[in-house]
């Protein structure tokens, strides 16, 4: 059985929050897609993973841009996780990620194993303490 794969988005301003991410993917056996490549280059990013992981640092809730990568990886059936960093100070969550998002855990490995590889979906405050996960969006038709 192929490894399954994780991109984890390289937020501008957040270097260090992607690398130690990344580091704990790899720990659970996941293959690291576009690992190095510029945030301009996420569509065959994202193809080509089965989640994509938003580290949840302060850049990540003011950056715009990031609508429209959500969108399209919720477009092709894809996952979307935010991932507290260590120490996170604050709970603001980009908007896109309440309507697009899977998950939002903390950046332990215990809650990746829950959502990546047990398909929990999870989502927490920075503390670790649930938090009301939003409502499913429906299609009307």
């Amino acid at each position: 059985m192929a490894a399954a794969k994780v991109y984890v988005v390289p937020v501008p301003g957040c270097e260090q929050e992607v690398e130690a991410l990344k580091a704990k993917a790899r720990t659970l056996g996941f293959v690291v897609v576009c690992d190095g490549k510029p945030l301009s280059d996420y569509e065959s990013c994202i193809k080509s993973a089965n989640f994509v992981l938003l580290p949840l640092c302060a850049a990540a809730s003011q950056d715009g841009s990031l609508d429209e990568i959500f969108a399209e990886v919720r477009a092709i059936g894809g996952k979307i996780v935010g991932v507290w960093p260590d120490g996170a100070p604050s709970s603001v969550l980009p908007a896109s990620l309440s309507t697009f998002g899977y998950s939002v855990i903390r950046a332990e490995v215990a809650d990746l194993k829950r959502v990546l590889v047990d398909g929990e979906r999870i989502w927490l405050e920075p503390n670790g303490k649930p938090r009301k996960a939003p409502p499913t969006p429906r299609h009307k038709g």
